[in-house]
């Protein structure tokens, strides 16, 4: 799951708005492994530390947003951000596992991100698993 959550990442780059925030910052030349872990270690936050209103994860969420705060990032890049974590990962392992995704997995994912997405404050979610 961890190296399609990393493909997904990789995918955003491809977004010229996102890869022009990213240059513009030069975080990803300047210190880019230091990025990808920054981005690990919130998203573990996240997936390890249920419920995800656990205090860890509302913390990681709050710092996510703060360093996000600081640009001005349209709502659909966000949105396009979330989507790639809600899926790829899954998408990665249909590929790549042993076996499928069950569609109650996808639900569980869409379900799990999505309520990621609404803490920080991320409008016009799709409405399902497959929207993304």
């Amino acid at each position: 799951a961890r190296q399609g959550i990393e493909h997904g990442l990789v995918k955003t780059f491809a977004i010229p708005s996102i890869s022009k925030l990213l240059s513009a910052t030069g975080e990803f030349r300047r210190h880019t492994e230091r990025r990808s872990e920054d981005v690990d270690l919130l998203v573990s936050e996240f997936l390890e530390h249920c419920p995800i209103d656990s205090s860890r994860a509302r913390l990681a969420i709050r710092r996510m947003n703060a360093m996000h705060a600081k640009y001005k990032i349209a709502n659909g890049d966000y949105v396009y951000v979330l989507c790639i974590f809600a899926c790829q990962a899954l998408m990665f392992i249909d590929k790549h596992g042993w076996r499928r995704i069950h569609k109650n997995e996808k639900i569980a994912s869409y379900v799990y991100w999505r309520y990621i997405g609404e803490q920080m404050r991320i409008k016009d979610i799709p409405d399902s698993y497959e929207g993304m």
